[in-house]
């Protein structure tokens, strides 16, 4: 199975959330990306936490893949988010950074869907997980509480969204509790990319499917980085997760097609816009292999 999509050059915002709901997604720097994390791995701790967001700048935001399936069409689904009736077994800063990450994914996902209801109940969650981690100074509750209570504000929770959780994650790593701001990261991304994942097994959209291809390179930079935490036995068993989808991957092919870029006008500026195309095909078996590997780092993060 092949597809074919043009690419659109872009600033992603290095952070839990982003706001951008453009239909594709640019190919990152993965090249560099990669060495970098590969050269942190045999760093100190402390100069990885000072150099994690260049690597997270090769991971997508899972708000991408949410507005990925809201633009493709995809029914909502309430099955594929977590339920805030688990919190109380998220006793550990381990278990609670990942699950603020999967929440915080979740509250993205809600928001997009205008199910404003619902938002509230995984904001109270997010509160309690962040207050947890002594990160709910750079939460305003009251003001995101009443923001999710209109379906007319959902630009301004999303654009407030991200700017706490940016300065929530800067905080982490210059408290040296950078380990922290990763597992938020690995909580995020695999619970976009399982959002994907259940899209697609009951309604293969092309798209979905091509998304999910390319978060090959998403999964080696997110493994470079738990790396660096590889001492940590609970993070060596994610480690061990996280290879199991990495070999799931391996059939996935990905090819950029370069072109000339081109001026256009964007908000009245002109502006140079790559014109490359990338290639990704995906074998139907690859695909199951895929969904199922995320399946079961996903039901170990949330159990």
């Amino acid at each position: 199975m092949t597809f074919k999509t043009g690419a659109k050059a872009a600033v992603v915002l290095l952070v839990v959330f982003s706001i951008s709901c453009g239909e594709e997604t640019p190919p990152r720097d993965y090249n560099r990306a990669l060495l970098e994390a590969d050269t942190l791995v045999m760093e100190a701790p402390g100069v990885a936490d000072e150099s994690l967001e260049r690597i997270i700048q090769a991971i997508p935001s899972p708000i991408e893949m949410s507005a990925l399936l809201l633009s493709a069409d995809a029914e909502y689904s309430e099955t594929v988010l977590n339920q805030t009736s688990n919190y109380d077994a998220y006793t550990t800063s381990h278990k609670q950074a990942l699950n603020l990450g999967v929440f915080g994914a979740d509250l993205g996902y809600l928001n997009l869907y205008k199910k404003t209801g619902t938002s509230l109940e995984y904001l109270k969650t997010i509160k309690q997980l962040s207050e947890d981690l002594k990160v709910g100074q750079f939460f305003d509750f009251d003001h995101l509480k009443e923001l999710s209570g209109s379906e007319d504000n959902v630009d301004s929770l999303l654009t407030i969204s991200t700017r706490n959780f940016s300065q929530m994650n800067r905080h982490l790593r210059e408290e040296k509790r950078g380990k922290i701001s990763v597992l938020i990261v690995t909580g995020t991304f695999i619970e976009g990319l399982h959002m994907a994942c259940q899209t697609v097994k009951s309604k293969p959209i092309d798209r979905v499917k091509e998304r999910i291809g390319e978060q090959q390179y998403s999964v080696e930079a997110l493994l470079a980085i738990l790396k660096v935490y590889e001492k940590d036995a609970r993070i060596a068993e994610l480690i061990a997760a996280f290879e199991g989808l990495k070999e799931s991957m391996t059939e996935v092919k990905i090819e950029i097609i370069r072109k000339e870029p081109v001026m256009e006008e964007i908000d009245g500026i002109l502006t140079l816009v790559d014109q490359d195309e990338s290639v990704v095909t995906i074998p139907n078996e690859t695909l199951r292999k895929i969904i199922s590997a995320t399946e079961a780092i996903r039901n170990k993060i949330i159990s």
